[in-house]
């Protein structure tokens, strides 16, 4: 038994969305990258299973309905095979500060995200980025005004916030100033 369960904590691991041809829930591609999350979950007898989703919504995969409802059929395959070998495995994914489709696409709907395929969403700070050209200036990795418009925005695309976790970054920068005032 590994320290983590010994001392009746729950684990989990984290994994990539990695799949490097269109979107498709058919392909041999997406079976055995199901195939591989099954596996790693085995090997560390993890609690959650936690999904990268923000390479899928920063690159320009997302654009249409069909390539959403491909991976919503991914992840939802992905999710019965995990329930069939555990029924205690549960699902995170890792979003953006805000849906990436919020304002202009109409098949921008998170229902069938939110209901078949992951039990909780990671807001990711580190996908907030916004550079005013302001040097030597320490702030928030997402300005709260930010943070609160994404969230009001995943509720309207219907993910309540009892499935949000904010994800804290763990992590510092190094600001270089080459002049202190």
């Amino acid at each position: 038994m590994c320290t983590t369960h010994r001392n009746g904590r729950k684990f989990g691991i984290t994994v990539d969305l990695s799949l490097s041809e269109q979107i498709n829930e058919t392909s041999t591609e997406s079976a055995e990258w199901i195939r591989s999350v099954l596996s790693q979950q085995q090997m560390w007898h993890a609690e959650f299973v936690t999904l990268n989703l923000l390479p899928y919504f920063s690159s320009g995969v997302s654009s249409s309905e069909q390539d959403h409802v491909a991976l919503v059929k991914i992840l939802s395959h992905m999710k019965e095979n995990l329930t069939a070998l555990s029924d205690i495995v549960k699902v995170a994914c890792i979003i953006p500060w805000k849906p990436p489709c919020a304002e202009m696409e109409p098949f921008c709907d998170f229902t069938s995200l939110s209901t078949d395929a992951c039990d909780y969403f990671v807001i990711s700070p580190d996908s907030f980025t916004d550079v005013d050209n302001v040097k030597c200036r320490a702030r928030a990795n997402i300005p709260i005004s930010k943070l609160l418009y994404g969230i009001s925005e995943y509720n309207s695309h219907h993910i309540p916030n009892n499935r949000m976790i904010l994800g804290v970054a763990w992590h510092g920068y190094d600001y270089t100033c080459e002049t202190l005032k």
